[in-house]
C-alpha cells in the first residue's frame, strides 16, 4: 500500500506499509502469534519483508508490534539491497533491540537509510537465540522522502569522549583499596569521603557534613562522568530513580542537559494494555515504566539511584540495567548505585529485598558483557569493619559500533 503527501515541512514523502511475512511467506515468525500458529521451522526468524523499489533519498521505518510480550530476546534489524542490474545482494545497515524493551515502552521500533537508484530494499529481523516473544500483530510503515539525503554521523552522535578511560582488564574482580579520583565499579568507604574529590563534589551539590554513603552516590556518578570526560564535553543525561531534581542541577550547572526517565514514561502515551496485562508470557512484568521508544539511541549518558529500593528481586534490576542502554547512543556512559553485600563471609546468607551479593554482581556483569557492551573491572573492596550494605557503583560503556 502506497500513498503520497507532505510532511510538516511541506516537502513530498511518500508512505509505504510493507508486508512483513511476504518474502518467506510459509515461514512461521519465531515471536508466536504474529503471522501463523505453528512450531517454527527457524526459531530465530521473526520477519522479512518483500525486495521493494524506492524513491532515491532517505526512507524511515516504523517496525510496530501490538501485543508484543517478551522477557529476554532481543531483536536483529537489517537492511538489504538488491542491485536491479546484478543482481547482487548487500548489507546497507544492521541494528539490533530489545524486545523487552519494546513492549515495555509502546512496540515501536525506528530505523532509517538512504536508498539509491538502480536497487531494491528488504527489511529482515532474527532473534539472536531462540525466542519466547509472544505478539498479536507487526506492522512495517516506510516513510520516504525523495532526494533528502541521511543525516552523516559525526564525532557528537557517537560521543567525543568515548575512547577514554576504561581499560581492559586480566580479570573481572579485584579486592583492593579503592579511590574515588580513580574510579572503576566499587563500593563506598570511608576514605573516599575524606578525598578532595569528593570534598569538591560535595560542595557542587550543596552537600553539609557529616559526609555518608548516600551523599557518596550522586558524587560518584557525577565523579565517573568527569572522570571519562562526559561532562568535559557536555552530554545530554538520562535519569532513574531517586533526586533528579539534585543531580539535574548539578548536570545542567556543568553544560549537561538532562531529562527524567520517569517524566518522559508518564508523558509519553500509555500503550494499549494486552487482555492479561503488562505481564509476558513467562510471568514478568517491569516494576518501572520505561521512556517511549522515541528517545532510545539518543543521550550520552545516563544514571540511576535508588532503584534497589523499589526493584526487590535483582533480576528485575539486571534486566533494567540492561534494557536502559537502549536509550544510550553508541559510545554511552552509565552509572547505576546498588546496594550489596560484598563481604567474602555473607556469600550465600539471606539478603534484604534489592541487594546484590557478589555473585549477583557477577551475573550483572556477565549480562552486560554478554550484550557486547564493557563494564569496569569490579572492586569489591569495603572497610575491613563495615559489613553492609554497601553503596556501589557499576560503570557501563555502550557498544561504540
Amino acid at each position: 500500500m502506497t500513498s503520497e503527501t507532505n510532511d510538516d515541512a511541506g516537502e513530498p514523502v511518500i508512505e509505504v506499509e510493507l508486508d512483513p511475512f511476504g518474502y518467506l511467506g510459509d515461514a512461521v515468525s519465531a515471536v508466536r502469534g504474529l503471522n501463523r500458529d505453528e512450531e517454527p521451522a527457524d526459531p530465530f526468524y521473526i520477519f522479512h519483508t518483500f525486495y521493494v523499489d524506492f524513491t532515491p533519498g532517505l526512507v524511515e521505518a516504523d517496525l510496530t508490534f501490538v501485543g508484543l510480550r517478551s522477557r529476554k530476546d532481543r531483536m536483529m534489524v537489517s537492511v538489504h539491497s538488491f542491485e536491479i542490474r546484478t543482481e547482487a545482494l548487500g548489507l546497507v545497515l544492521k541494528d539490533d533491540f530489545s524486545l523487552r524493551t519494546l513492549a515495555a515502552s509502546g512496540g515501536k521500533a525506528s530505523i532509517a537509510f538512504e536508498v539509491q537508484e538502480g536497487y531494491r530494499y528488504a527489511i529482515l529481523a532474527r532473534t539472536g537465540t531462540p525466542s519466547d516473544a509472544v505478539g498479536k500483530s507487526l506492522t512495517v510503515t516506510c516513510r520516504n522522502y525523495p532526494g533528502r539525503a541521511g543525516k552523516p554521523v559525526v564525532a557528537s552522535d557517537r560521543n567525543e569522549y568515548r575512547a577514554k578511560g576504561m581499560r581492559d582488564v586480566a580479570t573481572l574482580v579485584t579486592n583492593r583499596p579503592v579511590k574515588l579520583a580513580k574510579p572503576m565499579s566499587q563500593a563506598c568507604t570511608s576514605a573516599q569521603l575524606k578525598e578532595p574529590t569528593f570534598r569538591e563534589w560535595q560542595s557542587v551539590l550543596g552537600f553539609s557534613d557529616p559526609a555518608d554513603r548516600f551523599q557518596w552516590e550522586p558524587v560518584f556518578v557525577l565523579n565517573v562522568l568527569k572522570a571519562f570526560g562526559v561532562i568535559d564535553a557536555g552530554g545530554t543525561g538520562l535519569g532513574f530513580g531517586r533526586d533528579y531534581d539534585v543531580m539535574a542541577r548539578a548536570l545542567n550547572g556543568l553544560g549537561c542537559t538532562t531529562a527524567s526517565a520517569e517524566a518522559l514514561a508518564a508523558a509519553a502515551k500509555p500503550a494499549q494494555p494486552s487482555e492479561d496485562g503488562a505481564e509476558t508470557k513467562d510471568g514478568y512484568e517491569s516494576p518501572v515504566a520505561l521512556p517511549p521508544p522515541s528517545v532510545m539511541r539518543s543521550y550520552d549518558f545516563l544514571w540511576s539511584l535508588g532503584l534497589c529500593d523499589v526493584l526487590s528481586n535483582p533480576v528485575d534490576l539486571i534486566y533494567l540495567v540492561e534494557d536502559s542502554i537502549e536509550y544510550l547512543k553508541p559510545g554511552g556512559m552509565a552509572v547505576h548505585i546498588l546496594t550489596a553485600q560484598i563481604g567474602r563471609d555473607q556469600l550465600g546468607q539471606e539478603l534484604a529485598p534489592g541487594t546484590f551479593d557478589r555473585n549477583r554482581l557477577a551475573q550483572l556483569s556477565l549480562a552486560v558483557v554478554g550484550g557486547k557492551h564493557e563494564i569496569a573491572q569490579l572492586n569489591m573492596y569495603s572497610d575491613p569493619d563495615d559489613d553492609g550494605p554497601h553503596s556501589f557503583g557499576i560503570i557501563i560503556r555502550k557498544n561504540a559500533t
